[in-house]
């Protein structure tokens, strides 16, 4: 299910990875640190990929972090999800 604080905070998340949202958001640095975790994740999924087939041990070890890392993106972004104050947090900090 969507909320309007869902649909705000995804639209203020693609502003800022655009560079587009002031830089004295109020949740500027939870949106940095979702980022970086994004970022992590990315990485961690392009390690998997470039894994040996043959080596069980590491895919099973970077599949664990993987989880991990996914584990911390949804703690994070729900973290964001309560401190964010629909309309306040939305329309007084896009630059057009």
């Amino acid at each position: 299910m969507r909320t309007k604080t869902y649909d705000q905070l995804t639209i203020i998340f693609e502003r800022f990875r655009l560079r587009k949202l002031s830089a004295y958001h109020p949740i500027m640095s939870d949106l940095v640190k979702y980022e970086d975790i994004l970022d992590e994740l990315s990485e961690m999924r392009e390690d998997f990929k470039y894994t040996e087939d043959d080596d069980i041990e590491e895919k099973e070890a970077i599949l664990e972090e993987i989880t991990s890392i996914d584990k911390r993106r949804l703690r994070q972004w729900q973290y964001m999800m309560k401190r964010f104050v629909v309309d306040t947090h939305y329309y007084d900090y896009i630059n057009e």
